[in-house]
This record gives structure tokens, sequence and C-alpha cells, in this order.
């Protein structure tokens, strides 16, 4: 059986980590500890975990055995208790929760694994039997049965369970009265000889008579079927069920609403005689079909002839009646009108036990709206609801089949990828609506250049592909690229008034001279598109191996990041930030860096761009977060007092709907404040992200400090800064690194130190490297400086000896 995911209820860290180890090597996957019941109930609901190992002391206003019966409330889990104490109190609260084990501290990693498989064989054996128990009844339900037994000692009939109310609150003795005086002997003669001989069995029908609401006699019929069971000459259990089968008897009655179905069911309903030719037809089938009855009554069932069906299907069907007494398939004929008309059939052998005449209904369901809708939904699945262009599951059916002729056939094939290099801004600017507008617009162009037999698709966002089928040349593949390009060219109108130029980067790749792989091929052109991108001098590009170098560097990058991550080369250094007035420190900002085991201490440069690409960033957000909390929990455990911790949070983090989840739980473990922390975003954090400005209210709802960072370099509004929950500006290097002597710099500086002063705003001179530069921006009313001159970005060791103590409360 599978190992199982596993929660870790336990309030030692160190021993829920020595767990997790211990779990992980004998093959569970922990997904999670908690050292609360709050935090235990969050992860159940979020992972659905196979077994929870939990300590009896946690964290919190509950205790494990509380939080244990909490989890029984609402889930199926099955628990096992961790504990050093075993005193008679605690086992017999622990056992209300009914646990499926009990280990008492320290124990053996066997002894773990053992309780837990046990506990996980036990809980499947309950969920089997659980299943067993619904499905008996459920089948019990479904054929109104009720159950009896015999008590041996006294030889009373004693009635059970019973899916009819009225049965399961009489006695035998009470339903035994019932019976009609011709049946009674004969029922009581039977249950005696069930009752003295074993492994005898017994069924028999009788009718009571019993009365009904209007008062009156009514006859009802019933099957009583039973069995003794015997372990020697006494029998030592006799059981059976009860039956109703009044409606069995009243068959013939029931012909007459039979009748009413068959006149007026939304279904054709046709009736076959032996010799297959229709007898009797329902208005619905008229109505189907379009026929007339006078044409129908005495003539073959054309919709399933053997030249409507096919040879093949034809002969199945007549077997399939012969052997299982039914048929059911779909047919496709025209009615009357020459409508095309879509039909479920459903056939079945109706034998006549008084004429001995086999007979065949047929039940005809119009089923064309529902193949209409069908037929939308797989035009929705292979393409694109914007452009109506074939999406990317087309296109690498339609791919395949190319390459494939093309192998055969021996003849070139080009795939173009291409990339609109505006679009973003139409989007952010303008509103999704023109987006879309103005993609669709941009389908109909490109498409209006390229021959039938090529295909184009939008491939998501902004990007299309083109497969160019029999491609003569390279010199054909390039006239076509700059033919799209030209054709983009041409201003654009979207909406009412508003021109736009699309400007569009094409990569190609070819086969077979590039690759014979369908998916190396897109990758290629992909690789080709980006090349063509970053050259200034060209909008196109075929694929060269030099370019999937530069890709696969990135990449390697990527991979060194992973493992840096889990083998702990990441470290924080710290920069120091200092009143511009006073000159003393009020914060300091947490700068990451690689500790790379051949390249030495590499820079942010080499860990945020490439993290931002993947989502890396999102593990190593996390892991800055968590490592500026432990550090901060430590400088103020030993006294040191640093103001302010400022951490860069990516975009990305933002829009993680858990960022406030983790967050949270960070700051819990490391029990520090939110005021101590200052959240610095870029301005693009702030546009069209819902998400992310939530979390940024929240955040400071908490107490922690906003800044922006690198403002100035962005596209902030002031209405972004009129209403979103910022409490500091960071002006951007750029800016501070000419302030001392270029106008355009101090008129800048100046316009946004005062427009912080009016909205009563901190703000941050970041990069300040020279005297010259400090000097200005103290003259300007810059509130604070941050820069070489002052302070280098230093280990925590470096920094410790700056931070100023911090006062007893």
């Amino acid at each position: 059986m599978e190992a199982g995911k596993v929660l870790i209820v336990e309030d030692e860290n160190i021993v829920a980590l020595d767990m997790r180890q211990r779990l992980t090597k004998l093959g569970y996957e922990v997904v999670g500890t908690a050292s609360s019941g709050k935090r235990a109930l969050e992860l159940v609901e979020k992972h659905s975990p196979h077994i929870i190992l939990m300590d009896i002391h946690i964290k919190g206003s509950q205790d494990g055995i509380e939080v244990a019966q909490a989890i029984k409330q609402t889930h199926r889990i099955p628990i096992i208790f961790l504990t050093a104490y075993s005193e008679d109190s605690i086992l017999a609260r622990a056992r209300q929760s009914e646990p499926y084990g009990y280990l008492l501290k320290p124990f053996t990693e066997r002894e773990l694994h053992v309780a837990i498989q046990v506990a996980l064989d036990k809980h499947g054996f309950i969920q089997q039997l659980a299943h067993r128990e619904a499905h008996l009844k459920l089948a019990v339900n479904a054929a109104q049965l009720s159950t009896w037994e015999t008590d041996v000692n006294a030889g009373a009939i004693i009635m059970g369970y019973s899916a009819v109310q009225a049965l399961q609150e009489l006695t035998w003795p009470q339903l035994e009265a019932t019976i009609v005086a011709s049946d009674r002997d004969r029922v009581r003669q039977g249950l005696a000889r069930l009752q003295r001989h074993p492994h005898s069995e017994l069924d028999l029908e009788f009718q009571m008579q019993a009365q009904n609401q209007a008062q009156t006699q009514a006859r009802r019929w019933f099957r009583l079927c039973g069995k003794s069971f015997s372990s020697g000459r006494t029998p030592v259990r006799v059981v059976g069920v009860l039956q109703e089968v009044t409606e069995q008897k009243r068959a013939r009655e029931k012909l007459l609403q039979a009748d009413i179905a068959f006149r007026c069911s939304v279904d054709g309903i046709v009736v076959l005689n032996r010799a297959r030719r229709i007898e009797s037809v329902n208005q619905s089938f008229l109505r189907i079909t379009g026929s007339r009855e006078a044409d129908c009554v005495g003539s073959e069932l054309a919709l399933i002839s053997e030249k409507n069906l096919g040879a093949g299907t034809y002969a199945a069907l007549w077997e399939s009646l012969h052997t299982d007494g039914s048929w059911q398939g779909e047919a496709r004929f025209h009615d009357a009108h020459n409508r095309l008309i879509h039909a479920l059939i459903n056939i079945g052998l109706v034998p006549d036990p008084d004429i001995s005449e086999i007979q065949y209904v047929v039940v005809v369901s119009d089923i064309t709206p529902i193949r209409h809708v069908q037929k939308e939904l797989a035009h929705a699945a292979y393409y694109d609801a914007l452009t109506g262009l074939p999406n990317r599951h087309l296109f690498y059916d339609r791919l395949d089949t190319c390459l494939s002729q093309a192998s055969r056939r021996k003849f070139v094939v080009g795939l173009m990828y291409l990339d609109l290099d505006q679009f973003k801004w139409v989007n952010d600017t303008l509103g999704h609506q023109m987006g879309d507008d103005f993609l669709r617009a941009v389908a109909l162009r490109l498409r209006s250049v390229l021959r039938s037999c090529d295909t184009l698709c939008r491939w998501g966002g902004d990007e299309f592909t083109i497969i160019v089928h029999q491609a003569d040349s390279t010199e054909e593949l390039e006239a076509l690229a700059r033919k799209l390009l030209t054709v983009l060219a041409r201003p654009l109108r979207i909406g009412n008034s508003l021109e736009v130029v699309p400007r569009a980067s094409i990569g190609i790749s070819l086969f077979p001279e590039h690759t014979r792989d369908r998916d190396e091929m897109v990758r290629m052109a992909d690789i080709a598109m980006y090349s063509a991108k970053k050259d200034s001098t060209a909008s196109f590009a075929f694929f060269q191996p030099f370019m999937s170098t530069q890709v696969a560097a990135h990449f390697n990058r990527e991979q060194e990041l992973h493992r840096a991550l889990k083998e702990d080369e990441l470290r924080l250094f710290y920069q120091p930030q200092f009143d511009s007035d006073s000159g003393a420190l009020v914060g300091v900002e947490a700068l990451i860096r690689w500790q790379h085991p051949l390249e030495g201490l590499l820079g942010a440069g080499e860990v945020i761009p490439f993290a931002e690409s993947s989502s890396l960033i999102l593990e190593i957000g996390k892991w800055v977060f968590n490592e500026v909390c432990r550090q901060l929990a430590c400088w103020l455990a030993d006294g040191f007092d640093p103001k302010r911790i400022s951490i860069n949070v990516s975009a990305r983090q933002l829009e993680d709907r858990e960022f406030g989840c983790w967050v949270s739980n960070t700051v819990e473990q490391h029990q520090v404040s939110y005021r101590y922390l200052d959240v610095e975003v870029t301005e693009s954090c702030l546009q069209d992200n819902e998400t992310g400005i939530s979390n940024l209210f929240w955040l400071r709802d908490k107490g922690a400090n906003i800044s922006i960072d690198d403002f100035g370099t962005g596209y902030s509004c002031m209405q972004s800064l009129k209403s979103l929950p910022i409490t500091a500006l960071k002006i951007d290097q750029a800016f501070v690194r000419c302030v001392h002597r270029d106008e355009s710099d101090k008129a800048i500086c100046n316009a946004i130190i005062a427009l912080s002063s009016q909205l009563g705003l901190r703000t941050i001179a970041e990069g300040v490297e020279t005297e010259a530069q400090a000097e200005f921006l103290r003259r300007a009313g810059c509130n604070e400086l941050q820069g070489f001159l002052l302070g280098k970005p230093q280990p925590v060791s470096a920094v410790t000896p700056l931070l100023p103590r911090s006062r007893p409360d």
C-alpha cells in the first residue's frame, strides 16, 4: 500500500523536525508540521493527510485530545497520539476521541512505522466495512425489503430493519393477524418447518388484508423468504426477508398506465412485431421524424435499417437483441423535412406471455441539441475563443500531421513564433477590452497574408505561431516574415478613433534542417524570437545553435539557484539607513547574497532576475522573510534594536493568495512584531494587481511599513500614492548619482521630497556615495540616507555593533 501523507502536530520544533526526517526516510510524505491546534486544523483542510501524529500537549487553548475530537467531527482521518505521559486520566480522555494508536515517547523508528501501518490498515478496513454496509442498506432500500429473524429460544419472529416505515413499526403478531385466513396456516407451517430443520429454506407468497387511509379493505401480496443456519442439529439462527410483491400481481392493471406513458412520452416509441415491421408508434415518434402514422404501420423502421446503420452495426444490433434482449446505440437520419436528426436508440426484446409473440420496443430520443452543444464544445477545445484561430492543442495536431507528410515527401516545414512587443502596454493603459480588440485585429491581418495551406495559431497571450507548409527555401520564409511585419506596421485602429502601430518579433525554425522533433522545433523558434527581440537591428531571426547556449546558461543558473536554496548557500547582508539630520541609525535593509561554491560571493543581480523568471522567487521570498524574522528575534533577544528591517517583495510574491498565511505564520513562529518590518515594493506591483494591493493593506493593518522602491522609474500615479497604504518613498539611485551637479536630477529629487512631505510620507535616498550628494539631500529635506558613503551591505557580525541598544520596557 502507499506510504501515505502524514501531518505532524508537535509543539517541540526539534522533535517535529526529527520525526519529519525519520518519516521521510521511511518513505512517507510529510505534508506539514503544526505546533498548535489552530494550525493543525488549517493544514488538515489544506492537505487532507492520510494520518495525523498528534502530541497531546501542544500550544494554544486546545490540547491534542480536543483537536483530535474536532478533526473527528469533520474528517475521517486516523490519529495516533504521541506523548511522554501515560496517566489513566489522560488515557481515558484520549479514548473518547477513538484514536488509532497511542505511542509513548521515546519510541523507535520501527515502532512508529508499525503504528502508522497498523492504523492505516485499520482505517482502510473500517472504510471498506462502512462502504459494504452502505451498499447493503442501499440494496435493501432499493428492493423495498424488510428483514426478520427467529428468536431460537422463544421461537418468536422479530422484525428487523425495514425500508418501509409502516412495517418497521409493526410486530410479527400484528402482521400475522392481517394475513388472509386461507394463507395463514400455510405461512405458520412454513416457518415451523424452517425452525425445525437445519439448513432449510423458505420461499412463499401470501396475501394480507390491510386497511388503507380511506379505511377500506385492500389486498396486498407479500413474499416471505428465509433460511436456517446451524452449527449442529439444532438451528442456531433463522433469518429472512419480507418483500411486498403487490405490484407484480397487478401487472395487468399497469397496462393502462403503460398506454398513457406510450402516448405522452417525449421520446418516440415504436413497437415492432416478430417480422420487424412497425405495429404502432406514438405521437412523439411522428413529431421527431415528421412522418404520418398511416405511412409507418406495416413498414420497416428505416432508421435502424441495414442501409442506415451499415451492415456491421445492423448485424450486431440483432445479435445483441437475441442474446441479451436489448441494444443501445446512435443513429442519424433525415426527417421528412430533410433536417439531419441525431437520435439515441434503445431497443428491448419483449415476449408476450399470453400469446407467446415476440415484440420489440424501440425508444427514439432526439439528441440533436446535445450533439450541437458537443460540437460547440469541441470547437472551444481546439479553437481560441477570442480570435477564432486554432489553439495550442490543434496546433500540435496539425504540426504532427505536417511533419509526418514532410518526412514522407521530403519537403521543408517552417515554424514561426511571433510575439507582439507592446501588447502589455495596450492592455495596461487602454484596458482589457481594447487589448482584446487589438489581438483580434492583429489576427485578421496575419491571416490575410498567409496561404490556405498554412496554419496560424494563437499560442497564448500576445503570442502566435505559424506553420508554413512546404517552404521552398529560407528566402521564402524570410520574405514571409518581412511581409508579416509590413502588414502589422500599418496603423491599427481600435475602439472609436485610437490608432496603434503594432510591432512584433519573429523567430523561425526549420524542419528538418534544425530538428526533426516537434517540441524542439517550437523551442527553437521561441529561442530565435527572443534573440530577435533583443536585437534592435532586426525584427526576425532564424534559429542558430549559439542561441541555445544563452538559454542553457540561463537554465543552468536557475538549477544552481534551486541547489543553493536546498544547500543553504544563500546569505543576507544588511545595509544601514541613517537619519539625514541626526545621523542616527533608523533601520537596515536586508539584501540577498549567494555564497557560490565556485564563483564566491555573488550579489542580488545573480539571484533575483533568474528567480523571477521561474516560481523560485516565491521560495526565495519565503526564505528571506523567515531569515529576517529569525535574525530580528535574535537581535531583540540580545538587547539590540534595529528599528526597521526593509524587505524587498516582488509582484509575484504579492500576487500569491497564500501570502498573508505564510507571512503571519513566520511572524508568529519567531514571535516578532510587524512594526519592525518595512516591506519594499516596486511601482509595477501597484499596476492592475488586486490581490497584491489587498495584501499591502493587510500588512499595513498589521502594523508593517510599506515603501515604494526605486520611486520615479516606474508608472506610479497620484491616485496610487493617495489611496494605497504607503508610508515611504525611496528615491532611486539613478536620480541621486548626479543630484549635486545635474539640474534635472535636482528638480526630480526636490519634487519627490516635496510630494512626500505633502502626503506625510518618509523619503529615503538610496545610493548615496559622496558627501556632496548627502549635503544636497539634507538641505532638500530628505528624511533618511542609505549608501556606500554611510555604510556598505555587511554580514550580521559586522552590522550588529552598529545597532542601538533597546530600551527596557
